[in-house]
């Protein structure tokens, strides 16, 4: 008798393909949330690294605050080393902005429904100091008269420390160039300091304030800026030279119409970059931003400040120290890192010893439906709100809509070694 092969029944073949189906469709779900919360979980990676990175730039830049500069130039007893005991000018007018720290309290471009619907107000802050090289170049000798602008030009020392590093690339002189004019065609200022540590600031040539001619290395200042050489007699190595630049950090959007260079950046009608830009000796932003951070949303400044009055008598067991905290938020800060315009100004930058810095960035797209916050004084957001159609967002636990984008802040505390010893 022959065997009879014998295969499957329609039934059964239907029951395994519905089978079948019904894994499938289990593992396609399955992989559909693991990819989306793997592109949720990068997005949030992304905006934590974009504010941890920022943080460490913006605390360089802070730290730098009045390196080989003044924490307040126009009640620095050290300025000037001019025997006519003038203070330094640009154009005829004091330089009275110049100090190492200046707080606009609120003074971010982000004034918007959507920072107004999400309750921030970011600061922005100057900052001035040497920020472009870590050296004082040695001084030759001094002339009246340079090619460029017409100002007084100091010859450097070609075999000093600072100028073997300068040396170091291809090009000297244009390496000299950005690092007193780090923008051309623009004033900055140069520092001049003599062997007893007295200092004086004056403005660098427009047209080009360093660089090396006839193979010498030189610095030349402004048209005008008169300089005295006489006390220093051959001059040679009893002053030294330095740049004093200033930067501004700043949360702004960076729209195309007026920033081209940032078109394929421009993909959100409320969306916010945490930047810095050069500003020149006459207090003027010199630069287009340079994007630091993408999706900065939150940017705060706080201060702890020694306020102890050491013009009177100490008693004897010394001053009465006051060293003040302010916490963020409190008008205090933006006081005592205001405008030093003029005597009688409130401020005092120069006694700023530590800053405290908050800075806050945005995962790129919203992937929550509810907010959620942790107290700090009131209360501080956890998740950003995305949504202005409505005007509000919603907060009810039946929403299902994705408009809340998570929140990275990171909070530092930078110590500030150039105005340790700022007492007056």
């Amino acid at each position: 008798m022959i065997a009879r092969s014998r295969g499957f029944t329609l039934v059964e073949l239907l029951v395994s393909l519905v089978a079948g189906l019904i894994v499938a469709l289990a593992v396609v779900a399955l992989s559909k949330e693991a990819t989306n919360t793997f592109y949720e979980e990068s997005r949030a990676a992304t905006a934590e690294m974009s504010v941890r990175t920022a943080i460490d730039r913006l605390r360089a830049d802070v730290q730098r605050a009045a390196f080989m500069s003044s924490p307040a130039i126009q009640r620095d007893p050290t300025v000037p080393l001019n025997p006519l005991g003038t203070k330094p000018t640009v154009g005829g007018a004091p330089l009275v902005e110049m100090a190492g720290l200046r707080l606009f309290d609120q003074g971010s471009k982000t004034s918007t429904p959507l920072s107004a619907l999400n309750g921030f107000a970011a600061d922005a802050i100057q900052i001035t100091g040497n920020l472009t090289t870590s050296d004082q170049y040695v001084v030759r000798s001094a002339t009246s008269k340079g090619a460029n602008c017409g100002g007084p030009v100091f010859q450097l020392q070609p075999d000093s420390a600072a100028m073997y590093r300068a040396s170091t690339g291809a090009n000297t002189d244009a390496v000299l160039q950005n690092i007193f004019q780090p923008v051309a065609n623009h004033p900055f200022l140069v520092r001049i300091a003599d062997d007893l540590g007295r200092t004086e600031y004056h403005l660098g040539c427009s047209k080009q304030t360093a660089g090396v001619s006839n193979g010498v290395p030189y610095v030349e200042l402004a048209s005008g800026e008169a300089f005295d050489s006489t006390p220093y007699g051959t001059v040679a190595g009893r002053l030294t030279v330095n740049p004093v630049t200033t930067v501004r950090w700043e949360i702004m959007p960076l729209p195309a119409a007026a920033y081209p260079q940032y078109a394929a950046l421009d993909t959100e009608p409320n969306k916010y970059n945490l930047v810095r830009s050069w500003i020149d000796a006459a207090g003027v932003v010199v630069t287009p931003p340079e994007l630091v951070a993408e999706h900065a949303v939150d940017l705060k400044f706080a201060f702890t400040a020694d306020l102890t009055d050491y013009s009177v008598t100490p008693a004897a067991n010394g001053w009465s120290q006051t060293v003040v905290t302010y916490p963020f938020g409190d008008a205090n800060n933006a006081a005592i890192a205001g405008s030093v315009a003029n005597a009688g100004a409130a401020a005092k930058p120069q006694r700023i010893r530590t800053v405290r810095i908050r800075l806050s960035t945005r995962s790129p797209i919203a992937d929550r439906s509810l907010p959620l916050g942790l107290p700090e004084g009131g209360s501080y957001p956890l998740r950003y709100c995305t949504n202005l159609e409505a005007g509000v967002c919603n907060t009810s636990p039946n929403v299902t809509t994705r408009e809340w984008a998570r929140l990275r802040t990171v909070t530092t505390e930078v110590a500030l070694p150039n105005q340790a010893r700022a007492f007056f």
